[in-house]
């Protein structure tokens, strides 16, 4: 499979609440993980694409980042809290998340163009009409994926941006037809830089961290929490048994601290 096109269907995600030792379904359960959305790379620079001219001008950007090959999306702050959009630039869709909700409970329909198990206000609109509307986040975002393209290019250099150890169909430039959009409902970020976590609307957490792994786990929507496992960069799996790094400590102390700003 390409990468998105695990969550063509509409079906709940599994929490994959047991490793089992059979290896044939092992592999199997591995390919299920790592498929589909993830966050692949991503920026806090939001300066650098707002288009503002005067770096003492607050700009609403929190992060842009992309989690689907050709999907680019901006997690901004909006009247109501945390927002964010998603173009493909291929199709010319946008997904507009103007307010994600606080509700951890998982909505009660499947939407047929988005892959969210809650209950956030989601809405598929054309590129024409958010540019029309909402021009100086489609402005911004178009920005972010140009500087991505050309840099990725022969000769183009490093893009700057924080990339996750392991990226499946790390050439994959689009998703198939009809693959469901995915978003960034919730961000923890460490201060100093040593991790950063990821709410998924598709209900799984990804930690993406200094060193040379990710942390990732599933949930469904019985609120299970499935096997949490160190992913490193050449797709290898270990369950996550002990703190060996720290990370997850280090995590309490992040939320926490936010928790109480």
């Amino acid at each position: 499979p390409t990468g998105g096109s695990s969550l063509v269907s509409s079906r709940a995600p599994r929490a994959f609440l047991n490793f089992s030792r059979n290896s044939e379904q092992r592999q199997h359960f591995a390919e299920s993980f790592l498929t589909g959305p993830w966050v692949r790379y991503f920026t806090f620079d939001g300066q650098r694409y707002s288009g503002m001219e005067s770096e003492s001008a607050e700009s609403p950007l929190i992060l842009f980042y992309s989690m689907q090959p050709g999907r680019y999306g901006v997690a901004f702050a909006g009247e109501d809290g945390l927002g964010t959009m998603v173009i493909d630039i291929h199709t010319s869709l946008v997904l507009l998340v103007p307010s994600i909700t606080d509700s951890q409970y998982p909505r009660h329909a499947d939407n047929p163009h988005v892959s969210s198990f809650y209950d956030d206000d989601l809405h598929l609109i054309s590129l024409h009409q958010a540019a029309a509307q909402y021009g100086f986040f489609v402005d911004a975002i178009l920005r972010f994926a140009r500087t991505i393209s050309e840099t990725t290019t022969p000769n183009g250099g490093m893009p700057p941006v924080m990339y996750s150890a392991y990226m499946y169909g790390p050439t994959e430039t689009r998703v198939p037809p009809q693959t469901k959009f995915t978003y960034i409902r919730r961000i923890f970020a460490d201060p100093d830089g040593a991790l950063t976590l990821f709410n998924l609307s598709h209900m799984r957490t990804q930690i993406v961290t200094s060193q040379d792994f990710d942390i990732r786990w599933q949930t469904d929507r019985a609120n299970n929490v499935g096997l949490t496992h160190y992913v490193y960069s050449d797709g290898r799996m270990d369950p996550l048994v002990t703190d060996d790094y720290g990370i997850l400590a280090r995590l309490e102390l992040v939320i926490g601290a936010g928790s109480r700003s």
